[in-house]
């Protein structure tokens, strides 16, 4: 529940608004992309596509869909997906990886994970490509 343990957009925003980047948020968890819509009088993405230097927002399933898990790693398959595109191993083919390139690797290995039964939302208002990770 929202109101145990959870925290407003207000209150996010505030806490990270001294570090001055871009913000990237992940959410692994049951109908996720619920955050897009307005909800109770409060717009999340709303009020934290207003940070200084922008901010993308990855949502592990619809707001139909339930995230699975994967009882092998312990963990959601986005999350598992998520860390594959962060390994330069597996995803990284000049020496960076990209917001795009999380997203596109995002959008094809969820569904392949788990027989299409989920799907991620992605939300970036300023659709700009930027490096994420740089290999040393």
């Amino acid at each position: 529940k929202p109101n145990i343990g959870g925290m407003s957009a207000s209150l996010f925003k505030e806490k990270i608004s001294y570090i001055p980047c871009k913000l990237v948020v992940f959410i692994d968890a049951c109908h996720s992309a619920k955050i897009f819509d307005a909800y109770r009088g409060n717009d999340f993405f709303k009020e934290l596509q207003t940070t200084r230097n922008g901010t993308s927002i990855y949502t592990s399933s619809s707001p139909d869909e339930k995230s699975r898990e994967n009882a092998v790693s312990g963990h959601g398959f986005f999350t598992q997906a998520l860390l594959e595109a962060c390994d330069f191993d597996k995803s990284d083919t000049n020496g960076r990886i990209t917001i795009k390139e999380i997203r596109n690797y995002l959008e094809q290995r969820i569904p392949q994970l788990t027989s299409n039964g989920q799907t991620p939302v992605y939300r970036n208002l300023e659709e700009i490509d930027y490096s994420v990770f740089i290999k040393p």
